[in-house]
């Protein structure tokens, strides 16, 4: 299903299983999206997105974050988000506790 919903049919199946989903308000979530709905993120006023696309993760999407589920790997194009995902030493002392019991 994709943001494009054009039946009724369509449109109460997609109510029923919650999509699109939303997270916050005038926020978008969608677990995969392709391609063709780069113009339909771009009037959003935020989303998470995942895609098996590599141009999503070469930008051809303007992004914040970028996860690249193969790797693990997170990057940050936003160094303010990167600074607001640092753990405090009572962060990593509650974690530590919570992984040694």
């Amino acid at each position: 299903l994709t943001p494009n919903i054009r039946t009724p049919k369509e449109e109460i199946e997609a109510n029923s299983f919650g999509l699109p989903l939303s997270i916050f308000e005038e926020s978008f979530l969608a677990p995969y999206v392709s391609l063709s709905t780069i113009d339909f993120l771009l009037q959003q006023k935020s989303f998470i997105i995942g895609s098996s696309n590599r141009l999503f993760a070469e930008g051809a999407v303007p992004a914040d974050v970028i996860i690249l589920y193969e790797t693990g790997k997170i990057v940050f194009l936003n160094e303010k988000l990167q600074e607001c995902t640092k753990l405090f030493q009572r962060d990593k002392m509650f974690i530590d506790r919570v992984i040694n019991e």
